[in-house]
């Protein structure tokens, strides 16, 4: 007899807003050859213990035509706070703001999956990037293992991806002592 387990989790699904929808579409159509990804720092909002009253935009785009896509972005959105590969201070600067758009690199062999035609991140990426960047420092200390925590709960977490796009980050080791902290 067979019996379907309880402990199937589902896979988690990034749904972009109209506005993220139709800022990657419009990148797309500009930059057609391009891979990038365009998602909400708010993601990792539903895992967390502490919600952070900001929410800006993420533009994960080949590191060659950042700077095209920023001045692009730029024309697009003059009433939005553009910021191309900001550092620590402008982090804290400007990220209070919900209509700050953060241009970075796309790290080869991130793990995305497409939704209606646009390339999205996995829960995988979303995990990595949030230990790895700056843009996430509010997310850092106890909020991350809480955040960690609660994911793999919630959600399927393919751990083989997680790792190597960790390693690709340098930031594998970190990544294994969270998971392992959290199996404690």
């Amino acid at each position: 007899m067979f019996s379907i387990s309880d402990n199937i989790k589902p896979t988690y699904e990034y749904k972009p807003s109209d506005k993220e929808y139709e800022m990657a579409t419009s990148l797309q159509k500009k930059f057609p050859f391009v891979n990038l990804c365009v998602w909400k720092a708010n993601a990792i909002t539903p895992f967390m213990q502490h919600i952070p009253s900001t929410s800006f935009l993420l533009v994960d785009v080949e590191r060659v035509v950042m700077n095209s896509v920023f001045l692009h972005l730029q024309t697009l959105y003059p009433e939005k706070m553009i910021l191309l590969n900001p550092s620590k201070e402008d982090c804290e600067r400007y990220l209070n703001m919900d209509n700050a758009v953060i241009v970075r690199p796309l790290i080869a062999e991130a793990p995305m999956t497409v939704y209606q035609g646009i390339n999205v991140p996995t829960i995988e990426k979303i995990l990595v990037d949030i230990v790895s960047d700056k843009e996430f420092d509010y997310a850092k200390g106890a909020e991350m293992y809480h955040i960690f925590k609660n994911v793999f709960e919630a959600v399927d977490v393919n751990q083989k991806k997680m790792l190597r796009y960790a390693s690709r980050r340098n930031k594998k080791q970190i990544i294994i002592q969270i998971l392992t902290s959290n199996n404690s």
